[in-house]
């Protein structure tokens, strides 16, 4: 159960994460894209952006289970890029 905002959309955007590996093989296998290409994932929250962007110790993230850090290591092995977008 998240306690705060940052905590539902990092746990959203964790969760979109997990699909992504998935979703980036398959259009490489219909060839819709080129293998080069990162897939990237629009998060509305700047708060959920940057623990995963800037992977130390954050007060906020304290609090989220080891699970949903699968976001970190995409964005940190260059799978999945993270941008902000306005709602």
């Amino acid at each position: 159960m998240a306690l705060s905002t940052f905590e539902l959309e990092y746990i959203a955007a964790a969760m979109s994460a997990c699909q992504a590996p998935w979703i980036d093989s398959l259009m490489a296998e219909l060839i819709i894209k080129d293998e080069e290409e990162v897939v990237m994932l629009r998060v509305d929250n700047t708060s959920a952006i940057n623990p995963a962007k800037h992977p130390i110790s954050h007060e906020k993230s304290e609090h989220i289970e080891a699970k949903f850090h699968f976001l970190r290591e995409q964005v940190i092995y260059r799978k999945l890029v993270l941008e902000h977008c306005k709602t």
